[in-house]
């Protein structure tokens, strides 16, 4: 039997659809203007909320991809942006939908998000096909390349298992065949400075993936390959006092596979400013400004406060006060923090977790501070412990409260 092979090849047909060669872009695609932007493109500069939609996409029948008469033409919303910062918002943001992204002098890529992770992506370079990562990995000789590219299907999924099945590549090899275009893709993109981009709402790929590696780790590695010094010595500020607002420096590390985030992130104790850092040689220099910006990107830093202390005793005299209000103005139940049917050992939890937290907590200088007003509510909890867990006073105090 004759099989008709098309001239096309795979890749080629895969990646096709509607996507052109990316030209130089500056602020106008497709004849119109820039709507909004995530972030300014110049000196990585923060980024700021997602724009509003403003138009439906049109749909190609042929192809179920997103029709264009020119570069991003048809996205709901358009702009320029650092690209580190593009994906960190997304992420941020939990998008869902097609992205397409073009860098001066590079192809256009194309990566899908669902719930603000990549799960597919195309591009028109072939080396970041499916077959040419699979040929660029040794795994497929030029032969095989050239066979595999004429009975292509343009069906990612398909055409590894058709590999597989006529043992080009082996079994165990299929899943990472379909992620790791993705994750090259995700990871030049992260590299790139600033690109045009256009989003596209709800569009999904043809085949989705695990990618099998955090989004973070990625941007983050976009970030060391593709940034020099000098600009993240304009995107990191000598006087920036960095720290940690929730998760811990070997968390950190683990999640973004940067061994250097752990030392790095152990000095980030919102005192000591990026060029003290710097002075100190706690890593090499532009490790110290490329975490500072990649932890700031992925919202892992805490705004900077000037005193530390002053703060500290200001959460202490509102805690204070809030609490001592309800004494004054509530009934034990509310000052405990319980339900009117709590058993006895809720009361005397409640009363150990509260003492606990307006005695042995408070900074040193709210206890100078609030002297009197802790004397007063400590005292209240005593009494309200008291009543509540002595069953003849907590019927008779039910009693009073509920005349009331």
């Amino acid at each position: 039997m004759k099989v008709e092979l098309s001239q096309e090849t795979w890749p080629e047909r895969h990646v096709r659809e509607d996507m052109n060669e990316a030209g130089a872009r500056s602020g106008r695609h497709g004849g119109r203007e820039v709507t909004e932007e995530l972030s300014l493109p110049a000196a990585r500069a923060s980024v700021v909320g997602l724009p509003r939609v403003e138009e439906q996409p049109r749909l190609s029948p042929e192809t179920g991809g997103v029709e264009s008469e020119a570069p991003l033409a048809g996205a709901q919303t358009r702009g320029e942006s650092d690209a580190p910062a593009l994906l960190a918002e997304l992420r941020r943001e939990r998008f869902t939908g097609g992205l397409r992204v073009a860098a001066s002098g590079a192809p256009e890529r194309r990566p899908w998000w669902s719930e603000g992770q990549v799960i597919g992506g195309a591009s028109v370079a072939a080396g970041e096909s499916v077959l040419g990562r699979l040929a660029a990995r040794g795994l497929l000789s030029p032969t095989h390349l050239e066979l595999a590219a004429r009975w292509g299907t343009g069906d990612p999924r398909r055409d590894v298992e058709r590999l597989a099945q006529s043992g080009l590549i082996k079994p165990q090899e299929m899943r990472e065949a379909l992620r790791e275009p993705v994750r090259r893709i995700v990871e030049r993109i992260a590299e790139s400075g600033s690109v045009a981009w256009g989003l596209w709402p709800g569009e999904s790929p043809a085949v989705a993936v695990e990618l099998g590696v955090p989004l973070a780790a990625m941007i983050a590695g976009g970030v060391q390959r593709g940034s020099t010094l000098s600009q993240l010595r304009v995107a990191v500020n000598d006087d920036r006092k960095p720290r940690l607002a929730f998760a811990g420096p070997e968390a950190l590390a683990a999640e973004l596979r940067w061994p250097a985030v752990a030392a790095v992130t152990e000095r980030f104790d919102g005192q000591t400013r990026v060029g003290e850092l710097v002075a100190a040689a706690v890593a090499d220099e532009a490790v110290i400004r490329a975490v500072v910006y990649v932890l700031e990107l992925l919202g892992h830093l805490a705004p900077e406060i000037d005193d530390p202390a002053a703060t500290l005793t200001a959460l202490d005299r509102q805690r204070v006060r809030e609490r001592l209000r309800l004494a004054r103005e509530s009934d034990y139940f509310a000052l405990l923090g319980l339900p009117r049917e709590a058993s006895r050992a809720e009361v005397l939890r409640a009363h150990a977790d509260l003492t606990a937290t307006f005695c042995e907590s408070l900074e040193p200088d709210s206890r100078v501070e609030l002297a009197e007003e802790i004397e007063e509510l400590l005292a209240a909890l005593d009494e309200a412990r008291d009543v509540l867990s002595d069953d003849a006073l907590h019927s008779a105090y039910l009693a009073q409260i509920g005349a009331t």
